[in-house]
């Protein structure tokens, strides 16, 4: 019983407080919501880019992007175009690590290889997509540090 009490206790304290910050206009909801995830390098999504996400993460992992005479960028990566899709661009707090490896990717041999991919990833949208959220990301954290690159 002295558990319910205290539970209850703590629930109206806490709703007292919520209200009491919306009174005299310290509530800041959706705002202070983004700032706790972007310190996480999360940030938010619309639906279109939800929609984008779920369907463009159709590597297959078979390889063909990696083979042939890949042009510098892709060749510095390592393993090659396929590891930056299969994983850099699919967690959100690697896509400051993944804007380092995309910076040395070329739209051009990004087209080439998106027309040899069995799986049709859209490689240059991918790569748009990720520039563009990883602009959103605290850049006090989106970088690995200095003993990691």
């Amino acid at each position: 019983m002295v558990a319910f009490v205290r539970t209850v206790f703590l629930l109206a304290w806490s709703l007292l407080r919520v209200f009491g910050a919306r009174l005299v206009g310290r509530h800041r909801g959706l705002e202070a919501f983004r700032d706790a995830y972007r310190r996480d390098d999360l940030v938010s999504l619309s639906s279109e880019d939800r929609d984008f996400v779920d369907n463009a993460r159709g590597c297959i992992a078979c390889g063909l992007c990696a083979i042939g005479d890949l042009p510098p960028g892709l060749r510095a990566n390592a393993g090659g175009p396929m590891n930056l899709f299969l994983a850099s661009s699919k967690s959100m707090p690697d896509y400051g690590v993944a804007l380092e490896s995309f910076a040395a990717v070329d739209e051009g041999a990004l087209a080439a290889l998106e027309a040899d991919c069995p799986a049709r990833v859209p490689m240059r949208d991918l790569v748009r997509f990720v520039r563009k959220k990883g602009t959103e990301l605290d850049p006090k954290r989106s970088l690995p540090p200095a003993a990691l690159r």
